[in-house]
């Protein structure tokens, strides 16, 4: 079955590079970078998602970073989390989507990682100065991680590379890995992936803005200050409801996906019109669309069929818990009953437009469960594959506080 991915895989690229010599995407998922993106980050009650932050320099470095929660809420009752895709709930109110941001920042020493819970955050850390210190006297100065504003929760983590006064510099020094912890019946079940690093270029002004690649100058944007994001993201991937080969499990998988432009200022999010080209193992074609904001996460039998919801949290909760599927997702394109092959190639091209203000790239990773019979489910994390940069520039405003 691995066989299989990687021929469709080497398949496309070979296509791509035939096409043209844009095929190339100036983001990474095991390089080193000034920006790096947790587009998946889950806090209920059967996980936590623990994340590792390293500095790969020789000097010390300043972080700031910003906690999106993209909870909604019920219109009648502000505080109950609900689920904006199926409307589930809030009795007698309705499931408004949300997005709001918690900023925080930190000190890192010399090669130092630094590690925290979602659910719990880093109020102290080890390296204080007053009772610890390096040999070369380096510490965390002025370093706290806030929690989870609230339970359950489900967002994204953007962090990025500032000097001793909060301003974004030129430099590639951050490494991230995020894992999501599962405990199921006294179980443990794990699933890592690593951050989306995106290098900051010889560039930057060091004001609140930054802009990520783009070809063309705009006012808030002369010249980028870090790479663009990819123009096309790759899944290869079991088609949903597909037998595991090996012992006949079945397989779900969830896309998550988040923006590379997004305004801290303002607090308002990016909409994006998504475009999928999906190939079965008999190269046969199939395509949908589907319209997202600030943060998407949903299995891949749901974009083109209706989502099936479960309050006090939606389709995370679905996810991780293993629960059952609407009786309509087996017509989905990305359905292994319609797709008559065990798996295929999702090819993702967010739509381009001519704004200048604002940008539509996306990054992210997947989710894969393996539902066993008898046991419960193995779940699995792994990144998405990119080819080409973006002509439009995305745009982060990042205000200090």
């Amino acid at each position: 079955m691995r066989i299989v991915r990687v021929a469709l895989a080497a398949g496309v690229f070979t296509a791509a590079l035939v096409v043209g010599a844009t095929a190339r995407a100036d983001v990474s998922t095991t390089n080193p970078a000034g920006l790096v993106v947790f587009p998946g980050i889950f806090v209920f009650q059967t996980v936590d998602t623990e994340i590792q932050l390293s500095n790969t320099s020789p000097d010390p470095i300043h972080v700031r970073c910003y906690l999106v929660n993209a909870n909604a809420h019920c219109s009648n009752s502000p505080t109950t989390v609900c689920d904006d895709t199926s409307g589930r709930g809030c009795e007698g109110g309705f499931c408004l989507p949300g997005w709001t941001e918690t900023d925080f920042r930190f000190t890192l020493t010399k090669f130092q990682p630094i590690v925290w819970r979602i659910s719990q955050g880093l109020p102290f850390f080890p390296i204080d100065g007053l009772n610890h210190t390096t040999q070369d006297g380096q510490y965390n100065a002025d370093s706290s991680i806030p929690p989870a504003p609230e339970f359950p929760f489900q967002g994204e983590l953007k962090c990025f590379q500032v000097n001793e006064n909060e301003e974004p510099v030129a430099r590639n020094d951050l490494k991230g890995e995020a894992t999501l912890v599962i405990f199921d019946e006294g179980e443990v079940d794990a699933a890592e992936y690593n951050a989306v690093g995106i290098q900051a270029t010889d560039f930057n002004d060091g004001n609140d803005t930054l802009c990520l690649g783009g070809t063309e100058p705009t006012e808030e944007c002369p010249q980028p200050e870090y790479n663009g994001c990819p123009a096309v993201l790759i899944l290869d991937h079991f088609f949903d409801f597909a037998p595991e080969p090996v012992n006949g499990d079945f397989v779900v998988t969830f896309l998550n996906l988040v923006p590379c432009s997004e305004d801290f200022l303002t607090q308002t999010n990016v909409k994006t019109t998504l475009q999928f080209l999906v190939f079965n193992e008999f190269e046969q074609r199939f395509s949908t669309s589907r319209r997202v904001d600030c943060f998407f996460f949903t299995q891949l039998a749901d974009i083109d069929t209706r989502p099936e919801g479960f309050e006090g949290g939606g389709n995370a909760v679905r996810a991780f818990s293993g629960k059952g599927a609407p009786s309509d997702d087996d017509t989905s394109i990305f359905s292994v009953f319609v797709e008559g092959t065990l798996t295929g190639q999702t090819r993702i091209r967010p739509v381009q437009t001519g704004e200048t203000n604002v940008g539509h790239g996306q990054v992210g990773m997947a989710l894969e469960f393996q539902i066993a019979r008898d046991v419960g489910q193995y779940t699995s994390a792994f990144q998405l594959d990119q080819a080409g940069t973006r002509t439009q520039g995305d745009i982060i405003r990042a205000p200090r506080q």
